[in-house]
């Protein structure tokens, strides 16, 4: 899986967005042709993990198979970000 949005090295005046949200986006594969069922995001290293939502455009193929990226995305609230350091993402 990987972060599109926010884009490498991209900074966010956390003082004056403080009560807005800010999404977070990419895409994923789980390659094989599985589908991807979930990908998630942490805000503190792996210790929670933040479900995101999925925008399936594909659908299965006549084996019932799945080969094209998805695209994900969350919405945060930017108090959240305060202390973050990292954003992660997994997807399965």
């Amino acid at each position: 899986s990987v972060i599109s949005q926010p884009a490498h090295n991209e900074t966010l005046p956390i003082a004056l967005n403080i009560t807005k949200t800010f999404e977070i986006g990419g895409y994923a594969h789980t390659g094989g042709g599985r589908p991807v069922l979930r990908v998630e995001i942490s805000l503190d290293q792996g210790e929670t993990w933040l479900t995101s939502t999925i925008d399936r455009k594909e659908r299965p193929n006549a084996f019932g198979m799945y080969w094209c990226w998805v695209w994900w995305a969350i919405s945060i609230p930017v108090a959240d970000l305060v202390e973050c350091r990292e954003i992660w993402c997994r997807a399965w």
